[in-house]
């Protein structure tokens, strides 16, 4: 349960006329994007988890670093417990950038590029809130959302699937058959 006193602080936050303007502009049907700056920190945090609670538009935020992302989509995870937003939203994520180049000649850490596929993945299939990406996680060249939502399967126990589609979805992810 969220205090009393603390309702009315972030309360007195969403009545600003900048968020109302700002509210009032992403809730017509055309602005797909809209480019913020100003903020930083926990300030930062409070209102993305704010505006993404008064719009349900995904908000996505770019940092300098790798530190500052984690640091912030932490706190803006704070902010949606404090804020009590509901359960069935998911979490702010970090997107994560690669820990080499192209040109290190080296392959990307499997965490890193897994934490990435998902939150790919997440932002393609629209099950996102706040997402926070450092710079280098922003500039990277990613699939199209259509190519990525296409590219994951749902499989659960007791479903039922043709083994040639699973191969042959593999085989197009890059994946190789070696006999055992």
């Amino acid at each position: 349960m969220i205090l009393p006193g603390l309702r009315d602080l972030l309360g007195g936050l969403e009545r600003h006329p900048a968020f109302q303007d700002i509210v009032r502009f992403l809730g017509r049907a055309g602005p797909e994007k809209l480019h913020l700056s100003g903020l930083n920190g926990a300030g930062l945090a409070l209102y993305a988890a704010l505006l993404h609670l008064r719009t349900e538009r995904t908000v996505a935020v770019v940092v300098g670093s790798s530190a500052a992302a984690d640091v912030l989509a932490e706190t803006a995870g704070a902010f949606f417990e404090l804020l009590e937003i509901s359960t069935h939203r998911i979490a702010p994520f970090v997107l994560p950038a690669h820990d080499v180049t192209p040109y290190d000649g080296l392959p990307p850490h499997a965490e890193i590029s897994g934490k990435r596929a998902i939150g790919l993945w997440r932002m393609a299939d629209q099950q996102t809130s706040v997402i926070v990406a450092p710079v280098a996680s922003a500039l990277l060249q990613t699939a199209s959302a259509d190519f990525l939502r296409n590219f994951c399967w749902k499989i659960e126990v007791g479903d039922e699937f043709d083994l040639a589609d699973l191969e042959e979805g593999l085989e197009a992810a890059g994946f190789v058959r070696h006999e055992p």
